[in-house]
């Protein structure tokens, strides 16, 4: 009898709300912060400064829980590499660069994570189809050709001045269109409008001429769509079908990059790429000469690339850069072993090595389109992160994502977690609790 009443009781309780705000307000902030992530770099930090004013209302509104969205159970090993380029400043030639630049990054960080309580994982990918429409839209309008400095080639970078930028537009608009199309319950005009979405998001990587992109687009395309497939069978099957589709992904995967590398030169011809691609492998040849000199702890972050270091200064001076300034070694491996040692790399490897599990768990017990998609954008960043330098950087738009990904991830298992340990200790039915974080008092 007390069973029974637990359960009716369990029933009669109203669900949790998905997130801590109501949902316009959670969007509204969420387009906000995202417009200042993909804006700052074209037009200035305004946008930006906003989000921070707005994220730190939220704080002032409920600082409990905005608390525990800074500091999430399970997830603090993003704040590793973070927290490893702020200790750097005691090591590096530029330590008030170091300092500012790092800090910069753990507010990224922590706006972020804040960010996952303000929508939920659907949302969030409509917030930023949103975005990118508008950051497109605006780019057709500002039509910014830009020559590459190692290359000599002009391409179209829209309002940006850079085509890696420009074309990490055009994977969103394709990714985000991608997955609300596969959605159940879409409306129509909806449907359409996202597949024009996609037509222009392939428009802008065609002009933005980055071919790495769409190698990205191609692998997102599987996912998304193979993880769709898989959500649509029984119940009973999904976490063996689950199992099968990553065993044969992998085993496809290093099939496919195997056969590349050993055609290697064929694709490039094909594409009209240069063996060194754009001058990486030059970088990468000095760059691992260059590691011998701090090869524990690195220069320190942020302190290689600045006037007055010799290697840098002969770096620039070797591939041509007047400027002298804004540059990396292309590619995330070099770039932090370089700045922050073995010691940064171990770090990176491990935070990697948990976002994958993390994510992976989140595909295992509900795979769909929605979780397909933050899996696709984990493996963009896989792959691009092997040609660029990305993540754990300030307001970086991927940086974002990857966060976001990992945020998202959590809270759907934490959420199962306690769905499943409630209904077995009340004897109820099963009930799906989307939510992370509980509400303030008076506010549920």
């Amino acid at each position: 009898m007390n069973q029974s009443l637990a359960a009716y009781g369990a029933i009669r309780q109203p669900l949790p709300r998905t997130t801590l705000f109501p949902t316009a307000v959670g969007m509204g902030a969420t387009i906000v912060f995202l417009f200042g992530i993909f804006l700052n770099e074209a037009f200035g930090p305004a946008a930006l400064a906003l989000a921070i004013g707005i994220h730190t209302l939220c704080f002032i509104y409920a600082p409990r829980n905005m608390l525990a969205a800074l500091l999430p159970s399970g997830m603090l090993f993003v704040y590793l590499v973070p927290l490893m380029e702020l200790s750097s400043a005691y090591w590096s030639m530029v330590p008030d660069l170091t300092v500012r630049n790092s800090i910069q990054v753990i507010l990224t960080v922590a706006l972020t994570l804040m960010l996952v309580n303000l929508v939920n994982a659907r949302q969030f990918i409509r917030c930023l189809f949103f975005v990118m429409v508008v950051v497109a839209l605006l780019s057709i309008a500002q039509n910014n050709y830009d020559m590459d400095g190692m290359t000599g080639r002009v391409n179209w970078t829209g309002i940006y001045h850079n085509k890696n930028t420009m074309s990490l537009i055009g994977y969103y608009l394709i990714t985000t269109s991608l997955t609300i199309l596969l959605s159940r319950r879409e409306k129509l005009i909806m449907r359409l409008m996202c597949l024009g979405a996609m037509v222009g998001g392939m428009a802008i990587c065609i002009s933005a001429r980055t071919v790495g992109m769409w190698i990205c687009i191609l692998a997102s395309f599987c996912i998304i769509i193979a993880i769709t497939w898989v959500g649509s069978m029984p119940r009973k099957y999904l976490t063996s079908t689950v199992e099968m589709v990553t065993v044969g992904a992998i085993v496809v995967g290093t099939a496919l990059a195997i056969f590349v590398m050993q055609n290697a030169e064929f694709f490039l011809r094909l594409v009209n790429k240069d063996p060194t691609l754009t001058g990486r492998t030059l970088l990468w040849f000095h760059a691992a000469r260059l590691v011998d000199n701090y090869p524990i702890l690195g220069y320190g972050f942020s302190s290689f690339w600045v006037q007055g270091n010799p290697p840098a200064e002969d770096m620039w001076r070797l591939l041509s850069i007047p400027g002298r300034a804004g540059f990396s070694f292309h590619s995330l491996f070099w770039e932090f072993w370089i700045t922050l040692g073995v010691v940064g790399l171990a770090l990176i490897g491990y935070t990697l090595l948990r976002a994958v599990i993390l994510i992976f768990r989140w595909i295992r017990v509900a795979p769909s389109a929605t979780s397909g998609f933050y899996l696709a954008s984990l493996v963009m960043v896989l792959i691009t992160e092997t040609q660029a330098v990305d993540l754990f950087g300030a307001f970086n738009g991927m940086y974002v994502l990857f966060i976001v990904s990992l945020g998202f991830a959590r809270q759907q298992l934490r959420a199962r977690r306690l769905d499943a340990g409630g209904q077995a200790q009340a004897g109820a039915p099963r009930l799906y609790v989307p939510t992370g974080l509980p509400t303030p008092r008076g506010t549920g």
